[in-house]
């Protein structure tokens, strides 16, 4: 009886295409790790910042509501015209935009408003001019 012979060949292509392979979907996926990372990194910095914003907007309020019961002064930058009382608050690159309406028994917001600037990211460079 012949002893049929086993070929190496084929085999050791296909666990060299899967090694491969694996190797690939391994790179990939530290990748994007590290980008999922970088931008909760920023999102949570924004998301401080707006916080911080807010409180401070809470904390402007609370000046403005004793100053209309007599018990303080109206806090630096703010705007009395008419029966409304606005201010701009800027806490880093986010600006709270803010507007009470004076009525009889007190004040309602008319608009409590956060805008932030948008800060491109310069820290990528795609692609690199040839310089003459």
């Amino acid at each position: 009886m012949e002893a049929k012979r086993f070929r190496m060949g084929s085999i050791t292509v296909l666990f060299a295409v899967i090694a491969l392979c694996v190797s690939i979907f391994g790179a990939l996926t530290v990748a994007a790790a590290v980008s999922d990372l970088r931008e909760a990194q920023r999102y949570g910095q924004y998301v401080s910042q707006l916080n911080q914003c807010q409180n401070a907007g809470q904390q402007w309020l609370a000046q403005v509501d004793a100053w209309l019961k007599g018990k303080g002064e109206l806090p630096q930058g703010t705007v009395l015209e008419n029966d409304r009382i606005s201010a701009q608050l800027q806490q880093n690159d986010i600006t709270l935009s803010v507007c009470l309406q004076l009525e009889e028994e007190g004040y309602s917001i008319i608009r409590w408003n956060c805008t932030a600037q948008w800060q491109p990211e310069t820290g990528l460079n795609l692609w690199q001019p040839e310089t003459p």
